[in-house]
């Protein structure tokens, strides 16, 4: 359990997957990336500039996101992609534990 952040989804829709990322919510995002950062641990906003208005291409850019962009303003990635070991991980988690 790490203080500060919860889980996005509580297990993988399909047993053989392997995801890149395991996302999270984060209620103050950015002081959680900066205390990570400190620790070793450089972990990305996943939608740093969501929700997209300004693409060129978005034909919405006047419409009011804001659900969009709270969510998006509380998403962490955890990396979880198949190289990294199960001592890696925990090392991880360890270190951002509170």
């Amino acid at each position: 359990y790490i203080s500060g952040v919860e889980p996005i989804f509580d297990h993988l829709i399909l047993d053989e997957v392997c995801p890149y990322s395991f996302p999270v919510l984060a209620e103050d995002r950015d002081n959680f990336l900066m205390n990570a950062r400190k620790k070793g641990i450089f972990l990305e906003a996943t939608f740093s500039n969501a929700p997209f208005l300004n693409i060129p291409i978005v034909l919405n850019n006047n419409e009011d996101f804001g659900k969009t962009e709270t969510l998006a303003n509380k998403i962490i990635s955890f990396p979880v992609y198949q190289d990294l070991t199960p001592d890696t991980l925990s090392r991880i988690v360890n270190a951002l534990r509170l």
